[in-house]
């Protein structure tokens, strides 16, 4: 069963551990994600810090009805 660690806070290396993982549930394989400290604060908060600015995901979300 593969794992996956995301280590950092930083918006695309959480979206791009996440992308990996549902490419694995998609295909109904297990797979083990493992987030560090930094990761759940940043996906917790909801606020993402991109190279563009920080960006309010969940909020946007909520508003589209996503």
């Amino acid at each position: 069963m593969p794992g996956i660690i995301i280590h950092s806070g930083d918006w695309d290396r959480i979206y791009h551990g996440l992308s990996i993982a549902s490419m694995y549930a998609f295909f109904e394989k297990k797979v083990v994600v493992f987030l560090t400290y930094w990761a759940v604060e940043t996906i917790v908060k909801g606020e993402i810090t991109s190279k563009e600015g920080k960006v309010d995901v969940i909020g946007e979300g909520i508003q589209k009805g996503i």
